[in-house]
C-alpha cells in the first residue's frame, strides 16, 4: 500500500489577496449581467441596422428615379431596363448603408447646401427643357419650293 504524501507550502498573503479580488470581480460581473437588458440592447441594435438599411434602399430608389426623370426630360426615347435600375439601386444602397443610410459624416454639415443645389439644378434643367421646347415650337417652318405655276411670272429675262 502506498500512502500519499502531501507537501504543504506556506501560503503567500499576496496570493490570497489576489484570489479574493478575482472572486469579488467574478461575483460583480455575474450580478451585473442582465440577460433581458442584453437582449433589448441587441434588439435595439438590430432595429437600428434595419432602419439604416431601409433608409439606404429608399434613398437609392429616389436617387435612381430622380436621375431617370432628369434623363427622360432631355432624351425621352432613353429607357433604362428594370434589371439595370435594380442593380444601380442595389449598389447605391450599399454605398448609402456604408455611411449609415445617409451622406458621409464630413458632408453632413453641408446637407442643406447640397439639397438646395440639387433642387436648383433640377429646376434649372426643367426650365432649360421648356425653353428648348418653346424655341422648337416657334421656329419658322422652311418654305416649300414653289412649282412652275406660270412661266411668265418668273423673273428670268426672255431671249
Amino acid at each position: 500500500m502506498k500512502t500519499e504524501q502531501t507537501i504543504e507550502e506556506p501560503v503567500n498573503e499576496n496570493a490570497l489577496s489576489n484570489l479574493s479580488l478575482l472572486e469579488s470581480e467574478l461575483e460583480d460581473d455575474t450580478e451585473q449581467f442582465d440577460p433581458e437588458a442584453a437582449f433589448k440592447n441587441e434588439e435595439a441594435a438590430q432595429a437600428e441596422e434595419n432602419a439604416e438599411e431601409a433608409a439606404a434602399k429608399a434613398g437609392a430608389a429616389m436617387a435612381v428615379g430622380f436621375a431617370e426623370t432628369m434623363l427622360r426630360m432631355r432624351y425621352d426615347y432613353v429607357v433604362i431596363p428594370a434589371e439595370q435600375k435594380g442593380q444601380i439601386q442595389e449598389k447605391t444602397a450599399a454605398v448609402l448603408a456604408k455611411h449609415g443610410g445617409g451622406m458621409p459624416e464630413w458632408l453632413q454639415p453641408y446637407s442643406e447646401e447640397i439639397e438646395l443645389g440639387m433642387t436648383l439644378a433640377a429646376t434649372g434643367f426643367g426650365i432649360y427643357m421648356q425653353v428648348k421646347a418653346h424655341e422648337e415650337a416657334n421656329q419658322p417652318q422652311p418654305e416649300e419650293p414653289k412649282g412652275n405655276e406660270d412661266a411668265s411670272t418668273t423673273d428670268q429675262p426672255e431671249h
